[in-house]
């Protein structure tokens, strides 16, 4: 179980989270909308440690993280894949898709380069090609499959489908909703494309101004018109 408790998230004076509560079960799938500038990015850089001030407990099985390195809580089975996804730009798709093994344990094996490459076939013919040769849509492609690789017990997902062709966004549905399926990995999407994340989770918050204005199933998403009305139109 990943946890979080009222927490209030900082960058120096800038207060953008404000007490977030969210709890997501192994294997469970939580869709995180909003538009631009509502703090999704922010959420699940606060889950992995990784920039925001974070005051209030994020919790894997009842373990305090507030205390660890980005690295120990990959180690502990969190993965990010970030909106700038941080593709090495000199390293092969493999050599980049290599790295997450040491995020790996023994427990928890990573998957091989060959295996995430059958999961992920329109990578396969780029390999070999270096991240600066790639285009924004495969370098999007390549930063998940890479966080695939650690198997991770929750995937954490920036804006997956942004500026990607619906080739690529098919293809990457259909893989997240296949591992989640093969093995039982938890899923917080922070996504604009609606429809993208209700095909990848089963539940749904919103957030607005980095509070949570709704929390619940699609089902009752789609029963208040007024939600995506007040909270999701320009």
């Amino acid at each position: 179980m990943l946890e979080l408790s009222g927490i209030n998230a900082f960058y120096g004076q800038s207060h953008v989270l404000h007490d977030i509560s969210l709890r997501l079960a192994d294997g469970a799938g939580v869709a995180v909308v909003g538009l631009n500038g509502m703090g999704k990015s922010t959420l699940l850089k606060s889950i992995m440690g990784a920039g925001p001030t974070v005051r209030g407990p994020v919790r894997l099985d009842g373990q305090d993280l507030d205390r660890l390195a980005p690295h120990r809580r990959a180690r502990l089975g969190l993965a990010l894949v970030p909106e700038d996804r941080r593709i090495y730009p000199h390293l092969t798709v493999a050599e980049n898709l290599a790295l997450a093994g040491h995020a790996g344990t023994a427990a928890r094996p990573p998957y091989t380069v060959e295996e995430v490459l059958a999961f992920f076939p329109l990578l396969r013919r780029l390999a070999g090609r270096k991240g600066f040769q790639l285009s924004g849509g495969e370098q999007q492609l390549a930063a998940v499959a890479r966080a695939v690789l650690a198997r991770p017990r929750f995937l954490l997902l920036d804006e997956p489908t942004e500026g990607l062709a619906p080739l690529i966004v098919d293809a990457m549905g259909t893989e997240i909703r296949a591992l989640r399926a093969r093995d039982g990995m938890g899923l917080l999407l922070a996504e604009q494309n609606v429809e993208f994340a209700r095909a990848c989770t089963e539940h749904v918050l919103v957030l607005n101004v980095g509070s949570i204005a709704f929390s619940g199933s699609w089902a009752a998403f789609d029963a208040d018109p007024a939600i995506r009305d007040r909270h999701l139109s320009l």
